[in-house]
């Protein structure tokens, strides 16, 4: 037997790789921070081996800490508390602020501006500061002072929108409020012109605007218009044959009798038993008979 197979037989340990330290070696301390799993350290939310909830770095220094949620600067993705734009107080991603640092401003969500949500020192063209918040002071889209196809500008004087625009709110076709006849924004959010003939956006490297394609209807909406109608002819017809019968066939002289005839009458000829006549009418009454 040879010496480095003997060795292997009598001291396994000698020759084995050596043992690789984990969090399973490490022995908790007891006491642990209410958001640790395991620690090495008591009632310290820094010292955690693993999180009950979210890990969130430190801003100071290198490292993490446990929290229930994520802080003020932080977005939660999964089990981490990832950072804000450093202008964001709070956000929804890094860069979609919900609210913004010190007295910077929080531009509005709009349909067509690609700056929504973010933070700023001074309002973008076509919007001007809203202090009506008592949290957020925001930018907010200027009230229409000028007419349409046109927008008040830096100096206070109204300019004309881009050709893109039917209306806007600021120079370029990213500031539209609504296309012009041509022009279309249903998939990338900023007015541009529609395909010709058989482009499609992709065969143009997205350089137009695919306005064939119509957006789904409101399908409860048509059911209740449908009705709304059928209501409103119902009523109408009613009404119609209401005027019609009462100018053709007169009202009733409620103050007239009627008395049922048999079946031969040598005044009014051949009736039938059931028919009614007039025995005591006005001057201008006729019977039924006589019609």
């Amino acid at each position: 037997m040879s010496w480095e197979r003997w060795l292997v037989i009598t001291h396994p340990a000698v020759t084995s790789e050596p043992h690789q330290p984990s969090f399973s070696d490490l022995k908790s301390v007891g006491n642990c921070h209410a958001e640790c799993d395991g620690c090495s350290e008591p009632n310290s939310a820094v010292s955690c081996f693993s999180c009950k909830h979210f890990t969130q770095t430190l801003r100071n220094r290198a490292g993490f800490k446990c929290v229930s949620k994520c802080g003020d600067g932080f977005f939660a993705e999964n089990d981490k508390c990832k950072k804000c734009s450093a202008n964001c107080k709070t956000c929804s991603t890094a860069e979609l602020c919900d609210s913004c640092q010190g007295s910077l401003l929080l531009i509005e969500t709009h349909t067509v501006r690609t700056d929504q949500r973010h933070c700023v020192k001074v309002c973008p063209i076509g919007l001007v500061p809203d202090f009506s918040h008592a949290v957020q002071a925001r930018c907010m889209i200027r009230e229409d002072v000028c007419a349409p196809g046109y927008y008040l500008g830096m100096n206070n004087k109204c300019q004309l929108c881009d050709k893109a625009c039917d209306t806007c709110h600021g120079p370029g076709p990213l500031e539209c409020t609504t296309c012009a006849k041509g022009y279309g924004n249903g998939t990338i959010g900023y007015c541009r012109e529609c395909c010709q003939g058989e482009d499609t956006p992709e065969s143009t490297h997205h350089q137009c605007e695919d306005c064939r394609k119509k957006l789904p209807q409101d399908e409860s909406g048509g059911f209740f218009s449908t009705v709304l109608i059928v209501v409103i002819l119902s009523g109408l017809g009613y009404c119609i044959y209401t005027v019609v019968k009462k100018n053709c066939c007169g009202t009733e002289d409620k103050s007239a009798e009627y008395a049922l005839l048999s079946n031969t009458d040598e005044r009014f000829g051949a009736v039938d038993s059931d028919d009614e006549v007039c025995v005591n009418c006005q001057p201008d009454q006729v019977t039924s008979s006589s019609l």
